[in-house]
């Protein structure tokens, strides 16, 4: 999603979630919403909305439900038990 520059302060980034490409983004049923949805642009509700990437294997929406099924699938990656292993080796100075 985009932001809308137009609006003040903070509701740049209050526009409402591009839920699909129709009207009011799917967000609302209502004729008007409080603050406005984006309409053109490369960031319209036309071209960037859930019901889209939900649809585009490639998508970072696809890739994140991926890595989170992943991670539950896998309990060495949700549940394992993890050691910090000390090197003698650090980028930081003064680290030791």
């Amino acid at each position: 999603m985009g932001d809308d520059l137009t609006l003040k302060e903070r509701a740049t980034v209050r526009t409402p979630m591009q839920w699909s490409d129709e009207a009011q983004t799917g967000f609302s049923t209502a004729g008007h919403t409080i603050h406005p949805v984006i309409e053109s642009g490369m960031y319209s509700y036309k071209q960037i909305n859930v019901e889209a990437r939900r649809r585009d294997p490639g998508s970072l929406l696809n890739w994140m439900a991926q890595t989170i099924r992943l991670r539950k699938e896998c309990s060495e990656i949700g549940w394992g038990m993890w050691n910090i292993l000390h090197t003698g080796f650090s980028k930081m100075p003064g680290m030791r």
